[in-house]
């Protein structure tokens, strides 16, 4: 079986309520999100961790690679982690 968990932090309202989070909810709602997810990874032996394609040039690394190196640590080194990186004629 496989499930996915996927976010872009967009704020669109809720296909149910029509209620529309503010940023600051939809922010707390991923890092909850997130919690829980570190936690399963902590707890499981066969589960694999994919991560999306951060975009480097707009984030910092260092802070990136810290977050990565927590969860492959929290995970048993199940994370297969995506970097992008910038195009070779930019």
């Amino acid at each position: 079986m496989k499930y996915g968990f996927l976010t872009l932090g967009d704020i669109t309202p809720d296909p149910v309520t029509d209620i529309t989070s503010t940023a600051k909810q939809r922010l707390e709602e991923i890092l909850d999100a997130a919690i829980v997810l570190a936690a399963i990874a902590m707890r499981t032996e066969r589960i694999r961790l994919r991560t999306g394609v951060p975009l480097m040039p707009n984030l910092d690394p260092v802070p990136v690679a810290e977050d990565y190196a927590t969860v492959d640590l929290l995970s048993g080194g199940r994370l297969e982690a995506e970097i992008a990186k910038r195009p070779s004629n930019v």
